[in-house]
């Protein structure tokens, strides 16, 4: 699994109505808030693993094979700790 944090980047043009004006600047975009400290879990896959559990009934056991068939080393234990943290 990889998780990629694409940020804006903008080039900030000075005031060029004076004659001593600094060059042109870049600012980047902050980063999103995590939802569960030092994890790398999305937004989404919380939703998707949550949903999954509480929505449609299906045990984290049986989540950890369809993320096992996927190529994805998740196992029941995160997805347990990821619902502690988040609350439920």
């Amino acid at each position: 699994m990889r998780v990629v944090s694409a940020r804006v980047k903008d080039r900030v043009e000075p005031d060029t109505s004076s004659a001593d004006a600094a060059p042109a600047t870049i600012s980047t975009a902050e980063l999103p808030p995590q939802m569960i400290a030092r994890s790398l879990a999305t937004p989404s896959s919380l939703a998707h693993v949550i949903s999954d559990k509480l929505c449609d009934g299906l045990p984290l056991h049986r989540q950890e094979d369809r993320f096992a068939r996927l190529g994805v080393t998740l196992d029941r234990g995160t997805m347990s700790r990821w619902q502690q943290d988040v609350g439920l």
